[in-house]
């Protein structure tokens, strides 16, 4: 006759390999923090397009479109706005200058920011403030009591808000996708930010003709709102406990030790500087 298992034995063989088996998925969460194996939904994409195959990713990709078409639909108004209070290029290139010195300065402070806080979190708050500020440009326009400094401070204050969201936004995109994808999610993110451009002015225009400027700063606000619901209900991994050692100076010193060097990374960043300098200007101009 053959012998059976006895069964509180097999239970307990069981046992033993699910906690085994818990504890290697938990030493897999520990160890790798920043690219969950997130599975993917079941829609078939072209390979191209493959990390939208990602609910988290796809919801943020497509907000971020959204309200960045936004911001270029802001853009051509603000402009034109400036043109009719004073058909001066000059500060025309004044409120320019305002909403874009702010990246050269805060930017770096964003990263470092970024490194020791939630970015979710340090997402929605700059979020928030760039769709208050663009509702109150629409307020203040529709009222006909805006002026050019008014304009000028508002395109300071949401410069500095867009230079603190930057490095939050970008360290945000290797928590939604896994480590194979990450490129492709990489290369999908720098497309939507150049489709955006295309398509706000665009869009900005037509919005003029039928709403004013006012209209266009209001669209701008309610872009925001898509992103800030996806950050709301996002399932993120925890955040990792910030290393709080080093001060905030520290960090941002050796930020630029390591770029020193690091040859490949200080070319990298030396053409990527020339052509925000010398190119983007005159795309805008």
């Amino acid at each position: 006759m053959t012998s059976k298992p006895h069964p509180d034995l097999s239970e307990n063989a069981a046992a033993a390999e699910a906690e085994a088996n818990g504890r290697a998925l938990h030493s897999v969460a520990i160890t790798e923090p920043v690219a969950p194996q997130l599975a993917p939904a079941a829609i078939q994409m072209p390979r191209m397009l493959r990390a939208l195959r990602y609910p988290e990713f796809r919801y943020f990709w497509a907000a971020n479109f959204l309200s960045n078409t936004g911001t270029w639909m802001q853009n051509v108004a603000q402009g034109w706005l400036v043109l009719e209070l004073t058909n001066s290029a000059f500060w025309l290139g004044v409120v320019g200058f305002a909403a874009s010195v702010p990246m050269l300065g805060f930017t770096l402070l964003g990263g470092v920011i970024a490194d020791r806080v939630d970015r979710r979190r340090m997402m929605i708050r700059s979020q928030t403030a760039m769709m208050l500020f663009a509702f109150l440009m629409a307020a203040l326009t529709w009222l006909k009591i805006i002026d050019v400094p008014l304009i000028v401070l508002l395109a300071f204050a949401t410069g500095v808000a867009m230079s603190l969201n930057t490095p939050s936004y970008q360290a945000l995109v290797p928590q939604l996708v896994p480590r194979e994808v990450l490129t492709n999610a990489i290369g999908l993110n720098s497309a939507q930010y150049n489709l955006s451009r295309v398509i706000g002015p665009t869009l900005g225009g037509f919005a003029m003709h039928w709403f004013g400027a006012a209209g266009n700063f209001f669209l701008n606000g309610l872009s925001f709102l898509a992103l800030l619901v996806v950050l709301l209900r996002m399932r993120m991994p925890p955040p990792e406990v910030p290393d709080e050692s080093a001060t905030l100076w520290q960090t941002l010193a050796d930020g630029f030790r390591y770029v020193y060097d690091n040859r490949v990374m200080a070319a990298l960043l030396s053409a990527v500087a020339l052509a925000s300098i010398l190119g983007v200007p005159y795309l805008m101009f």
